[in-house]
């Protein structure tokens, strides 16, 4: 496992749903964007920052002469600072100055573009990324637990989003049948037929490896142990799916030591850097 398959796996779960469901997403030597032309940094997305690399690629006058271009954030052969700044001004206009949040992953994350990002004044947070060996663990499924199969499971999906991102309501509709979908499979959890905490496993057969994202837990349910219940249920899936791997993105400090006590590891940081849009 590496951290290119890590990154892979994150960068895949932001644009897959997207992607299939008809939003914008658009992938190029530079950096990959998702544009959902929603007013939320969790459906738009630039994944990663391969500029300094494309910069010195074009100077290579041979190179210059081979490339043609396909994608508006190519066609620029500035280098240095000033082409960054440039680049990043141009995804601000892409998205029509809309939220969205800009990720560098552990293997191109030079400070030079966080600099950068931070005085255009993109707030920035640090995430940690972390792996688990599923063949090390004993997971167990959860009888509270079912994978959203039906209109009325993805409503209780939304239900417990929503308050997170009201974006999540115009997003998700538009998976009319889950199944359809099958790398990414959404689960809600119930406390008497009461929706009270999901999660997503997206995953990626080739290299083995399940992504966990949006463990979420409604905010009167917290603290009894429905987190732990859900990360459990979805290392059981990814498990019974035969990957080998699970990656997750540990944003605070508690839930770092929950994901540390069921036995994953710190492999590396995701810089995670959000534009707020102007109207905000």
């Amino acid at each position: 496992m590496t951290i290119e398959t890590l990154e892979k796996n994150i960068f895949g779960h932001f644009k897959y749903l997207p992607k299939l469901l008809g939003f914008g997403v658009e992938k190029s030597k530079i950096f990959d964007t998702v544009n959902c032309g929603l007013y939320s940094s969790m459906f738009n997305i630039v994944c990663g920052a391969n500029l300094e690399q494309w910069a010195k690629h074009m100077q290579d006058a041979d190179s210059l002469n081979e490339v043609t271009f396909s994608y508006a954030f190519e066609a620029n052969y500035q280098y240095g600072d000033d082409f960054v700044e440039s680049k990043i001004r141009e995804v601000i206009q892409y998205y029509n100055n809309q939220p969205f949040a800009w990720w560098l992953g552990p293997s191109t994350n030079p400070v030079w573009i966080s600099n950068i990002l931070q005085e255009l004044n993109f707030e920035a947070s640090l995430e940690q990324a972390m792996i688990l060996d599923l063949m090390t663990i004993e997971a167990s499924i959860s009888p509270i637990i079912a994978r959203v199969t039906t209109p009325e499971h993805l409503e209780h999906f939304i239900q417990i989003l929503e308050p997170y991102d009201p974006s999540a309501r115009r997003f998700y509709k538009k998976l009319k049948n889950p199944l359809l979908y099958p790398l990414e499979k959404l689960f809600v959890g119930y406390e008497s037929n009461i929706p009270v905490v999901i999660g997503t496993l997206y995953i990626d057969e080739e290299n083995s490896m399940a992504g966990i994202f949006n463990v979420l837990t409604s905010e009167n349910k917290r603290c009894l142990g429905y987190g732990t219940q859900m990360m459990n249920h979805l290392l059981s899936n990814a498990k019974g799916s035969n990957i080998r791997y699970a990656s997750l993105c540990a944003s605070s400090e508690s839930g770092y030591r929950i994901y540390e006590r069921l036995g994953f590891q710190s492999v590396g940081k995701f810089g995670c850097f959000e534009w707020k849009g102007y109207d905000s």
